[in-house]
């Protein structure tokens, strides 16, 4: 069995603003640990630091 996480953004609160995501459509990882969120709703890339709560 296997536990999920929110591990960015919030739940049930989609918009515009940083800590928000609107629509979003895929995520990676790179070998850094910088998760990046294709948001789709926005038409933007968010870039998420290592134990950030919120993109950039």
């Amino acid at each position: 069995a296997s536990v999920a996480s929110t591990v960015a953004g919030t739940t049930s609160s989609a918009g515009p603003w940083s800590y928000q995501l609107n629509t979003p459509s895929a995520i990676m990882m790179d070998p850094y640990g910088f998760i990046y969120v294709l948001d789709t709703g926005n038409a933007r890339v968010q870039k998420w630091y290592p134990g950030n709560s919120y993109g950039t």
